[in-house]
């Protein structure tokens, strides 16, 4: 078996368990204080660990760091905080997150504005499939009107925030920097906001951190590292680019079905069909 699809695997049910995970912590009682206070502290030392095995040397070119900064303080953290809340407040945690992560729909679009990348007619029918589809997914009908759910705006903003960091990413490596440094210090810089932000709000903070949290809250922060690290092996050995963001993306379908099985979420049939559709529109997207 070659060693791609081994880190495709990894990647794929890393991906599922973290959201189920977040899921679980959120049941338990977490707030969005206590997530972003541990999601990124075992990530943060896994880029740290790449970055030092990868490259000679942790530094930035001016323009890296005050990418990183804004990454960090604008980008990832309020990504992480909105997700959280879409999370929370969806009916289905795998609804939100298909819309999160479907932020390959507007990169894609952006990458011909800022790199003058090229959009066949083939991706062009591939983003109007997954805004209709996506139509399925995000609109409610109730007493005759169509409306949206708050957590639908809180993943249209993580949508956006997320993609931006894509975004950085490709500025990063334009520039010849170290994109495994970069993400250190996104990461780093995420990690400390988010504990500035805790003390703040320490007063606020409703988390009961027993035993039984406490351990879920590692394994969170420990699986999400799992997904990064099968997502980077997997864009870097296999034979085209495009396969780890299809694999990627395939994990939400399966991800909407588990989270309505294991904690009795919603999960119609329209909705069901609307996220298959964003999911093939994602993978003809990024393949």
């Amino acid at each position: 078996m070659e060693n791609w699809i081994i880190y495709s695997a990894v990647m794929f049910f890393g991906s599922i368990i973290y959201y189920l995970i977040v899921k679980k912590v959120q049941q338990l009682g977490a707030d969005k204080h206590t997530y972003m206070a541990v999601n990124s502290i075992v990530p943060t030392i896994l880029f740290l660990l790449l970055a030092l095995t990868t490259s000679d040397t942790l530094m930035l070119s001016l323009k890296g760091f005050v990418l990183a900064f804004l990454g960090a303080t604008v980008l990832n953290y309020f990504g992480s905080y909105f997700g959280y809340l879409g999370i929370e407040k969806a009916p289905n945690a795998g609804y939100a997150v298909i819309i999160q992560k479907s932020y390959a729909l507007y990169t894609s679009i952006l990458s011909v504005v800022l790199f003058n990348s090229e959009l066949p007619f083939s991706k062009v029918l591939a983003i109007l499939l997954i805004i209709v589809a996506a139509g399925f997914v995000i609109v409610d009908k109730k007493d005759g009107k169509f409306k949206f759910g708050s957590w639908v705006w809180y993943s249209i903003a993580t949508f956006f925030l997320f993609g931006m960091t894509t975004v950085f990413a490709k500025y990063i490596s334009l520039w010849g920097d170290s994109t495994m440094a970069y993400l250190f210090w996104l990461l780093l810089g995420t990690t400390v906001m988010s504990w500035i932000r805790y003390y703040f709000n320490r007063k606020r903070v409703s988390t009961k951190l027993d035993k039984k949290m406490i351990l879920w809250l590692i394994a969170m922060s420990t699986m999400v590292s799992v997904f990064y690290w099968g997502k980077i092996q997997t864009t870097v050995t296999a034979p085209n680019i495009g396969y780890s963001g299809a694999v990627n993306a395939s994990s939400n379908a399966v991800l909407v079905v588990v989270s309505a099985w294991l904690y009795k979420q919603e999960l119609t049939l329209r909705k069901l069909l609307g996220a298959l559709g964003v999911i093939a529109g994602l993978v003809v997207l990024i393949w």
